[in-house]
């Protein structure tokens, strides 16, 4: 995992656990991560990069919007669109307690995260 001390433009990762996932009206699922998130704080409209398991082992990595934060039980909520990015789809159908996946940074971010997940 990438630390607040190394150069701007390093990519910082979270190990992210499934802790829900439902699928609310209008084609999308709502999946429930929890992590250790240091300094994470939210802001409507942020964004993380999520490495998705998808089909062969290869990874499917996309930006997508995070839609709350528990800082409390450091939770995000991320909808997911079930008509968007095919690759990860088998994955966000069947994703249940316990799954897991990785979050970073946007590519543009320092490694403070925290500072720049705004975008």
């Amino acid at each position: 995992m990438a630390t607040a001390t190394e150069p701007l433009g390093a990519v910082r990762t979270w190990l992210l656990t499934v802790v829900d996932a439902a699928d609310p009206a209008g084609g999308r699922r709502r999946v429930r991560l929890v992590s250790e998130i240091d300094g994470f704080r939210y802001a409507p409209g942020q964004r993380l990069v999520l490495r998705l398991p998808a089909s062969r082992g290869e990874a499917a990595l996309s930006h997508f919007q995070v839609c709350g934060f528990d800082a409390i039980e450091e939770r995000l909520d991320v909808d997911f669109d079930l008509r968007g990015d095919r690759r990860a789809l088998e994955w966000l159908r069947a994703a249940s307690i316990g799954d897991q996946l990785i979050a970073e940074t946007p590519r543009s971010c320092p490694a403070d995260a925290a500072a720049c997940l705004a975008a």
